[in-house]
């Protein structure tokens, strides 16, 4: 069954001032939004960040996208580019490391990405690439 929104830890889980008419689940003095929205690592700021990325990304609102094949199953890259911007991201849909082979060597920064630190230079020709990962590429 549903349980009511959990906005913060407060009584009811900050969903009502009177006692919801479905159960409040009992782990939202942990789980809520208020938390998510205080802790950078969380699922919410994470949200929060992809969207203002994209929102501020000519290449991904409105880019051309090339689709690289030449990957392992369970991993997606591709290539966005518009006017002078260009990005490739690369998404690890799997439980387990995968390896990325490029046709040639190049060296890139993160610019969004879930494992690693963002502006980090990282030289592809083989990318080793994280569980769930995802990594959004730029010069």
């Amino acid at each position: 069954e549903r349980t009511p929104m959990q906005w913060d830890s407060s009584e009811n889980s900050g969903f009502s001032r009177g006692k919801p008419w479905l159960p409040v689940n009992s782990d939202y003095e942990n789980k809520n939004v208020q938390m998510q929205d205080e802790d950078n690592r969380s699922l919410l700021s994470f949200y929060k960040s992809l969207i203002w990325f994209r929102k501020n990304s000519k290449a991904l609102s409105f880019g051309e996208i090339e689709f690289i094949t030449e990957n392992p199953k369970d991993v997606l890259v591709y290539k966005r580019k518009y006017e002078n911007e260009e990005l490739m991201i690369v998404l690890n849909f799997s439980n387990r490391k995968q390896s990325v082979c490029f046709n040639k060597e190049e060296e890139l920064r993160v610019l969004f990405g879930t494992h690693r630190e963002k502006e980090e230079p990282v030289t592809i020709k083989e990318l080793l690439v994280h569980p769930y990962e995802v990594l959004i590429f730029g010069e």
